[in-house]
């Protein structure tokens, strides 16, 4: 309210708006770069670039110039469809993203290609028990040489990662204890599809998803 003040007529209030590059010509051009490169796109205008943001927007931007993955085999599985773009290449090593559901959700395993960046696979189910979810998980996990995965266990506790150890699954679960770190892991994808490190299954769900989550601003003025 204030910087609109100094915009008015009012001769008495009088505000300015210059990005940090300017407002601070001791600090090297080289920081602004590097701060760029590591900060999601609406982060940077604001903190940097001294523009004021809307109250919500799309956390992610350039999803749809995102390098698009054929889906060149579609199967159903128990619960759901299994979207395959490429199998296991030799050499290659894999890691799988698992997001469990919860209630009517769907649950949701993501497997990418740690050399290339590329979405190879991604496989969707609800409403089976969790047993054989883990068992599912356990066959892809095989199927891309153990490739292990990295699971999302907020709420779920121990019990999913014994399972999932049980079965002989490599596992790295996450606890999103604290905002600051569910934050920062989206502010990685969020930086990963903006500057195209990542390529995406050409599937209208997930590219529509992407685009429905939004940041909203908080009553400090800080983006969340």
């Amino acid at each position: 309210k204030w910087f609109q003040d100094g915009q008015s007529d009012d001769t008495m209030i009088q505000s300015w708006q210059f990005p940090s590059w300017l407002a601070n010509p001791l600090t090297p051009l080289e920081f602004f770069e590097v701060q760029k490169s590591v900060s999601p796109d609406a982060v940077y205008r604001q903190e940097y670039g001294a523009e004021f943001i809307s109250d919500s927007g799309s956390v992610f931007t350039g999803v749809d110039d995102c390098p698009k993955l054929p889906v060149r085999i579609k199967n159903s599985i128990q619960g759901g469809t299994s979207l395959v773009h490429a199998y296991r290449l030799p050499g290659h090593a894999y890691f799988i993203g698992a997001d469990f559901a919860r209630l009517n959700d769907f649950s949701v395993f993501t497997v990418i290609d740690s050399a290339t960046g590329e979405v190879v696979r991604e496989d969707r189910c609800n409403t089976i028990a969790w047993a054989i979810q883990v068992t599912h998980l356990k066959s892809i996990s095989e199927e891309y040489g153990n490739a292990l995965v990295v699971a999302d266990v907020t709420g779920l506790g121990d019990p999913i990662v014994e399972l999932l150890g049980s079965q002989g699954v490599p596992v790295d679960p996450v606890r999103f204890a604290t905002l600051q770190i569910k934050e920062a892991l989206i502010s990685k994808l969020a930086l990963a599809i903006q500057y195209k490190r990542i390529k995406l299954l050409d599937d209208t769900m997930v590219r529509d998803e992407l685009r429905s989550f939004v940041y909203t601003r908080t009553e400090s003025g800080q983006l969340r």
